[in-house]
Order: C-alpha cells, then sequence, then structure tokens
C-alpha cells in the first residue's frame, strides 16, 4: 500500500496549522517514526518538513507540485508517487544525519561550556584565594608601616640623644685636654718649687755647718 497524503489547503496562513488525515502504508508509517524518533521530533513535523522540502525542489525542478498518481478507490484519497516517496526518504535520511550532526554539535558544545564552566569555577576559587591573601598582605603591609613609623621615631630620639651625648663627650674632651695641661703646668711649677727647696734646702745645711 503506498503512502497517501491529503494537500494542504493553500489559503491558511503559513503560521496557522489545520488538522488533516493521512494514510500511510505500514512500511512508511515505521519510516516517518524512525525519522521522527531519531531527530528527536513529533511526526507531523517531520512530515510537514519533508513535505515541504519536496515542494521546493519540485519548484526549483519547474514543477508546481510533486507527482501524484490518481486517487485511490478505496479511500479517494490522492496516492504518492514512488519518485516523490524516495525523494522524502531521501531527503528525510539527509535531515536526519544533519539533525544527528547538530546534536553532536551542540553536545560538543555543551561539553565546551561545561569545560569552561568547570575551569571559570576554579579561576574564581583562585581568584578568592588571591584576594583573601591580597587582603592578608595589605594588613601585614600596613603593620610593617606602622612598626617602621614608629622605629622611626626611635631612631630620631637616639639620633637626638646621641646628637646630645656627642656635644658633652666634645665638651669634656676638650676640657680634659685643659685640665692636662694645667696639671702639665702644675707638676712643672712643682718641680721647680722642689729645686728650689732643694737648693735652700742645700744652703741652709752649709750655714749650719
Amino acid at each position: 500500500m503506498s503512502k497517501r497524503i491529503i494537500k494542504p489547503n493553500t489559503s491558511t496562513p503559513q503560521s496557522q496549522k489545520t488538522s488533516n488525515t493521512i494514510v500511510l502504508s505500514p512500511g512508511v508509517q515505521q519510516l516517518l517514526e524512525e525519522m521522527a524518533t531519531k531527530a528527536g521530533l513529533s511526526k507531523s513535523v517531520v512530515l510537514e518538513k519533508l513535505v515541504k522540502d519536496s515542494v521546493a525542489i519540485a519548484n526549483a525542478q519547474g514543477d508546481a507540485t510533486p507527482e501524484i498518481t490518481p486517487a485511490d478507490t478505496q479511500n479517494n484519497s490522492p496516492v504518492v508517487s514512488q519518485e516523490i516517496y524516495n525523494t522524502l526518504k531521501q531527503q528525510a535520511t539527509e535531515q536526519i544525519a544533519s539533525l544527528q550532526k547538530l546534536k553532536q554539535d551542540l553536545e560538543s558544545k555543551e561539553t565546551l561550556i561545561n569545560s569552561l564552566n568547570a575551569q571559570s569555577n576554579s579561576q574564581t576559587a583562585v581568584i578568592s584565594k588571591l584576594e583573601k591573601e591580597e587582603t592578608t598582605l595589605k594588613a601585614t603591609i600596613t603593620k610593617l608601616e606602622q612598626q617602621n613609623i614608629t622605629q622611626q621615631d626611635n631612631n630620631q630620639q637616639l639620633q637626638t640623644k646621641l646628637d646630645s651625648q656627642s656635644a658633652v663627650i666634645s665638651k669634656l674632651e676638650k676640657e680634659e685636654t685643659t685640665l692636662k695641661a694645667t696639671i702639665t703646668q702644675l707638676e712643672q711649677q712643682n718641680k721647680t718649687q722642689q729645686d728650689n727647696n732643694q737648693q735652700l734646702q742645700t744652703k741652709l745645711d752649709s750655714q749650719t755647718a
């Protein structure tokens, strides 16, 4: 039994759909179900796509409509010729292959997206860790800067104290030099006085004798 379809109402807008009854042979019915299952679409969507593509090919070849045989006397429905059937089958096979390729591409893209999401999550974790480390480093730097300021203040105080002590030491050194000169002078005077005393004692001893 050949595939039978009812020609759609051409006056119906393309955005609207009407309900039609079609009679298919068991083989065509099975093929349509297989194509719909593989494509992940409904049978009506697959069939509509096949008919549209068949009409487009016929128009491209200069035919107004696909080739149709005389009506079936049992169902009074137009019967699609074997040529149209073969064309539709070939188109369906190509479309299924195309859909499968699109599905594979989609799966590959989903895998890539998942990988990118994993990388993004990993990078987010790294960024969060680095931000925490940066916060810790900033706190450490602030603490060290405060310690540095304190150390500079201490150094300034020590330098002031050192300068004061240096001035005292310089003064003491000058006084020490003066004292040493005074002691030397006194020692010389003392020696001179001793010599004079010695001479006087000798003279006194001489007069007494």
